[in-house]
């Protein structure tokens, strides 16, 4: 079942309108991951609970606070979070691996998405002591520092989904919890509620399939070309830039570019590694430069069936990891750098809106 949550509305507990709280009790608010304590029999409590969430899904659907996770017009990207640091689980479904991030009360997990869009979560929770079973847990989400979503979630063990490994033990069912976010760019904090429960969780993100069509946008400096080509035969340039020669770019915005990044692997390499991206700007040719964000990335080399550089043969391109960067109003310098060792090396595409171009440089 998909939950959806927008801005302006916030989801009642246990998703039930407000004026159905009394239902439980009027006077004091019980806790939603103990409901199942109270002392209403189970022959009362169900056809009770049945009728109040048909009574209550009208009422959303109605309100339209409750609605699918994506029509036709919609898909979701996989959100590879930047902090590498984050404790992740491997889960196994239906044969295929995917990679979940453990939610910890203690250290939410951070991301920055820009709107207008819409958050997808899928959550699990993971056996403890030896057990899975049905467990509840309440998902929490907040942007920019404003509680958007309390979500207490209900789950039973999954008859498909296990730990990766030879122990393969179950794992719960997955909740999917889709966020409505408006224009701008915004900054969610994800955790949940209860420090004893263990609940994994991943991120995706709206894509639209009639969205922006973007195009090549060259940058003003750079190293050197090393051009993307796939055994298709298809061409993509990159722009090779270090620390010494960064990558400049001048624009005129408002725009958004889409800035993606290769990191260089030796022949032999193999394996994650990590590395930094700095983004620095300026307004104007005489503007004071300054440091906008610090990203960091994790990245592994691209198969020969996935890709070469034609030009820079000594260097492997690793996985493209995928910046989106805003340019408000006005004509900007831009720099981007990598972090770390002076000797990382790094390439990089830039895609502008087709509509924009006769707005930039």
């Amino acid at each position: 079942m998909t939950r959806s949550v927008s801005r302006e509305q916030k989801r009642p507990t246990c998703r039930m309108p407000a004026r159905m709280s009394l239902a439980f009790n009027s006077q004091a608010r019980m806790p939603a991951c103990q409901l199942s304590s109270t002392a209403m029999s189970p022959t009362l409590m169900f056809p009770a609970l049945i009728h109040l969430a048909l009574i209550s899904v009208a009422l959303l659907l109605g309100a339209g606070l409750l609605c699918p996770a994506g029509g036709a017009d919609t898909s979701w990207e996989i959100l590879a979070l930047p902090d590498h640091d984050l404790a992740e689980v491997c889960i196994r479904v239906g044969g295929d691996d995917a990679a979940y991030y453990l939610l910890d009360p203690g250290h939410p997990i951070t991301l920055s998405l820009r709107g207008p869009g819409k958050l997808r979560l899928l959550t699990r929770h993971l056996p403890r002591d030896g057990r899975t079973g049905k467990r509840c847990y309440t998902l929490l989400v907040d942007r920019g520092g404003e509680r958007v979503l309390e979500e207490p979630l209900l789950a039973t063990q999954s008859r498909g989904a296990t730990l990766c490994g030879s122990d393969g033990a179950p794992v719960g069912s997955s909740e999917e919890t889709v966020v409505s976010f408006p224009a701008g760019r915004h900054r969610f904090r994800v955790t949940i509620e209860e420090p004893d429960k263990r609940v994994a969780v991943r991120f995706f993100r709206e894509r639209k399939v009639a969205e922006t069509e973007y195009i090549n946008f060259a940058p003003r400096g750079s190293e050197r070309v090393c051009s993307l080509v796939r055994p298709s035969g298809n061409e993509y340039p990159h722009y090779h830039f270090s620390a010494e020669q960064p990558l400049r770019l001048t624009v005129n915005g408002p725009t958004e570019l889409i800035v993606r990044t290769r990191l260089d692997f030796a022949p032999d390499a193999s394996g994650e590694a990590a590395y930094e991206l700095e983004v620095f700007r300026c307004q104007g040719s005489d503007g004071d430069w300054e440091l906008v964000e610090t990203l960091s990335y994790t990245s592994e080399p691209l198969s020969e069936e996935e890709g070469r550089y034609a030009a820079c043969p000594e260097i492997i391109p690793g996985k493209s990891r995928r910046y989106d960067l805003e340019v408000p109003a006005g004509n900007w310098c831009y720099e981007l750098r990598p972090g770390g060792p002076a000797t990382v090396g790094v390439t990089g595409r830039i895609l502008i809106p087709k509509e924009d171009i006769a707005f930039g440089p």
